[in-house]
């Protein structure tokens, strides 16, 4: 079974039944692969010959991502093509928990006429517990991650990748506060790991995009030999979005995680760019949430708002009152943020015996995490059996 044959059905295990009778077509986003490559009259081509070898259903696996806007226009195009086939045969499976009202509006506001349905998985939380299996199954033998009362020698660690305007502006708050020095912080772009001023910082600072104050630059270019800020990448881990046993000094040696999820703002919000992102609306939750979940570390998201209110719905539990997690219901960008990092300066004010007290009232929580994340079989967002019986 290929790669992506074994994904799908893996997110959505009641369906494997009908994997005889479905075409799985790679829809993601990785490098020399994705689907704007293929043109369009070669995916119509290959959906009519297996049509007329029997298949029946027609999935175009994004699960990697979420609803990402120039993806679904080229599957929907196939689809508007295939006139022969029932448009309710075809499935777009990706990991925006919100992608049917994306979908839904991305097709009023285009004119489509052919609907077809959202697949929506946990794809992530899927993902990391396989990492995390391979972690303590074959890297440390009779691992059982831990967490212990102690001092810690860092506040909070805080992985940044891909540099999206939320994590540059999270950054540029951090430096100023002098928290940076204070704990694990990554933040190294998608040039390679050594570049140092990175590429990406140099056409910000040359350009000075509207979305950023002269504060925020000044600020990063007082701070431009920092960059790449690299903890764990790598050139051979360029993208490290697995577990491995080195990754675990910096969850055990420090308090709590900041997660910058991939979305933060939403397109109506003045802040927002198109070079953010080019996804649709939506909460989209990925393996730098479930990450701490794994490794029983609490967390902070600078995320798109009512994230914590899915994962809880997920069987998760979340830190409040132990954090104040009000900044999840705000729906204004700007005031999220601030809430966010209000919340982050409370925290690292604490002494030794405030984090001893707070780390106590924690451990249930953390453990009832891990079991969740390692209990669950089923990654489908909801059903979707019936879609298929007929």
């Amino acid at each position: 079974m290929r790669a992506v044959e074994a994904c799908t059905w893996k997110n959505f295990p009641a369906l494997e039944k009908y994997a005889d009778e479905t075409l799985v077509i790679f829809a993601c986003t990785e490098e020399n692969q994705t689907i704007l490559h293929r043109p369009v009259e070669d995916i119509v081509k290959e959906v009519r010959h297996y049509h007329k070898q029997g298949k029946k259903f027609f999935i175009f696996q994004n699960a990697a991502e979420c609803l990402l806007t120039w993806i679904i226009q080229k599957c929907q195009t196939v689809v508007e093509m295939c006139t022969e086939i029932p448009s309710d045969r075809f499935f777009f499976h990706n990991s925006g928990l919100e992608s049917d009202k994306g979908y839904k509006e991305l097709y009023d506001k285009l004119g489509w006429t052919r609907p077809m349905n959202m697949l929506i998985s946990h794809n992530h939380e899927w993902v990391m517990k396989s990492y995390l299996m391979g972690l303590t199954r074959h890297h440390l033998p009779g691992f059982e991650p831990k967490y212990p009362i102690a001092v810690k020698t860092k506040k909070f660690v805080c992985f940044n990748k891909i540099h999206r305007g939320h994590r540059i502006k999270l950054l540029v708050t951090m430096l100023q506060l002098g928290l940076v020095d204070k704990s694990y912080y990554s933040f190294v772009g998608p040039q390679t790991v050594c570049e140092r001023p990175p590429q990406w910082l140099n056409e910000l600072l040359e350009h000075r995009p509207k979305e950023y104050t002269e504060r925020e630059i000044r600020v990063l270019d007082e701070n431009k030999r920092r960059f790449p800020m690299i903890l764990n990448s790598s050139e051979q881990r360029h993208n490290p979005i697995d577990l491995i046993p080195s990754d675990l000094q910096y969850h055990e040696d420090s308090y709590f995680s900041i997660v910058t999820e991939t979305m933060f703002y939403k397109k109506s919000d003045p802040e927002w760019s198109s070079g953010y992102t080019t996804a649709e609306d939506g909460i989209f939750i990925t393996e730098k949430t479930y990450r701490p979940i794994a490794l029983k570390h609490p967390f902070i998201l600078l995320a798109y708002p009512h994230t914590l209110k899915f994962l809880r719905q997920r069987g998760f539990k979340t830190f409040h009152p132990f954090i104040d997690e009000s900044y999840d219901d705000i729906e204004l960008s700007s005031e999220r943020f601030e809430a966010v990092v209000r919340e982050i300066q409370r925290l690292c004010a604490f002494t030794d015996q405030q984090w001893f007290k707070w780390m106590s009232n924690i451990v249930p929580i953390v453990e009832h995490n891990y079991k969740v994340l390692q209990s669950n079989n089923d990654y489908s967002y909801k059903d979707y059996e019936p879609l298929f019986r007929r």
